[in-house]
């Protein structure tokens, strides 16, 4: 039910992109998750015979938390097909339910709780004994990948298990249905007469571009350790200003959840978990896919993104490993989870203004014909493109490429230009630690004259118009 009730709104760049592109049937096949918005269109277009007026980014929160949903029963049904007790199934799949990792992405627009829908389907169908279940796991992780280039490491662990597990005619028909993947690629690309230099720059993308990369250093390791943290528990910069506006809130369910804490580890002779005997296949599958895609993440800048899944690996690879002897501690664990999570992330992305930036894309449309300068250009500029298409002309200028002397010269024609330079927001984010920052010089050279504010979590901020220092 928190799925659907409680979306976040403060979606980001990508989440208003992607909406655009299914309301305005743009880019519909992208390289990085092929299919993504041929599902989000397909399900926006089903949706509006029923709900005319729906938003396609309502569309799309809707559809995520429906995926979400079901990921949830399909991981119930794999423990319970490994011999999991239903109760203790329950409140695994519960716990994941309410990981950050995860719940943030059911109640967004974003491009990961689909594909890990699917991915967790071909697992399903593994873990099941029936004739031709091999086929069926290689469909769903064919469609995974499709729909998120990211599944690959689920697929290559679930190959890895067909091998250790399965019999060499279901191992050859598992590796002859993931030859889909690059064939449905090939087509794509002929279909598109894409401008790419070549069919392997379109399926690597953002990546052929420079615009992504792998990268290994000290400071990605610091960012996947702190991102894989918060896969499970929300933490992040703008929790100092929750406490600020909510304090005396926040402190009673810290120290509501560090009473349950201390009333639950001071039991005597507690045994959470007993080994099994023999471990499940699964096991292998769950540890490799673990592996592969913490790894990626790790090399991609420590991308809380691409740590989704984790939380579902590790249970499932848990399950095959271990009996779970006190569900009563898994499920207050599993409460005080869900209520961290609810009350540090979920509500306050609903509520809240944390991130919006409603007044500046009000002003970009109702002045096409003007100059803006964003702090967040892309949010805007997306968001923009979602309310007008992608055919308009509006003239944005990257704060951290204005120069002086050309600002001169267009105020000096008589266009405006307007800027929210100076807005507040937390300097503790991934973004802040591995993008430079940088400033202008425009408050030494121009005036800014306020012409509108607007209140977010973290304070007052105002819409300036740029002007001559001699007017």
């Amino acid at each position: 039910m928190v799925y659907f009730l409680l979306p976040n709104q403060n979606p980001q760049i990508d989440s208003w992109y992607y909406a655009a592109c299914v309301k305005h049937h743009h880019e519909l096949f992208n390289s990085h998750h092929l299919l993504y918005n041929v599902w989000g269109h397909c399900f926006y277009t089903f949706l509006k015979f029923v709900f005319p007026h729906i938003e396609a980014i309502k569309a799309l929160n809707f559809m995520n938390a429906l995926s979400a949903t079901v990921s949830l029963f399909v991981l119930f049904r794999i423990l319970k097909n490994m011999g999991t007790q239903a109760l203790t199934a329950l409140w695994l799949t519960l716990f994941c339910g309410v990981s950050f990792g995860f719940w943030r992405f059911a109640s967004d627009a974003e491009t990961y709780s689909l594909p890990l829908m699917f991915a967790l389907l071909a697992t399903l169908f593994y873990s099941d004994t029936k004739k031709y279940t091999s086929v069926w796991c290689a469909l769903f992780s064919v469609l995974a990948i499709l729909t998120h280039q990211l599944y690959i490491w689920w697929a290559v662990a679930l190959f890895l298990g067909h091998l250790l597990s399965k019999s060499q005619k279901n191992t050859l028909a598992f590796s002859i249905i993931l030859l889909f993947v690059p064939l449905v690629y090939y087509v794509s690309y002929l279909l598109l007469d894409s401008d790419t230099n070549g069919f392997i720059n379109f399926i690597l993308g953002e990546y052929s571009k420079g615009n992504a990369g792998i990268h290994l250093s000290g400071q990605t390791l610091l960012l996947g350790g702190i991102n894989l943290i918060r896969t499970f528990v929300q933490v992040h910069g703008n929790m100092i200003y929750l406490f600020n506006e909510f304090g005396s809130f926040y402190w009673f369910l810290i120290l509501l959840i560090l009473y349950f804490v201390f009333k639950n580890f001071k039991l005597k002779n507690l045994q959470f978990v007993e080994a099994k005997l023999s471990k499940n296949a699964l096991f292998f599958v769950a540890l490799i896919g673990f592996v592969l895609h913490f790894l990626f993440a790790l090399v991609s800048d420590g991308n809380a993104e691409f740590m989704s899944m984790l939380p579902f690996l590790m249970v499932i690879g848990l399950a095959a490993m271990f009996e779970f002897k006190n569900v009563r501690l898994l499920a207050t664990f599993t409460v005080l989870l869900f209520v961290w999570n609810l009350s540090f992330a979920i509500l306050p992305n609903h509520f809240k203004n944390i991130s919006q930036v409603n007044l500046q894309v009000k002003y970009t449309i109702q002045n096409p014909h003007e100059i803006f300068v964003w702090t967040d250009k892309p949010l805007v500029e997306n968001q923009v493109d979602y309310v007008l298409g992608f055919t308009h002309s509006i003239r944005y200028i990257k704060k951290d490429e204005v120069n002086i002397d050309s600002m001169t010269h267009i105020l000096k024609q008589g266009k405006k230009v307007y800027t929210d330079i100076g807005l507040q927001t937390t300097h503790w984010t991934r973004a802040s630690m591995i993008e430079k920052q940088s400033e202008t010089d425009l408050n030494r050279y121009f005036k800014f004259n306020k012409v509108d504010s607007f209140e977010n979590l973290y304070g007052k901020n105002y819409i300036y118009q740029l002007l001559l220092n001699n007017e």
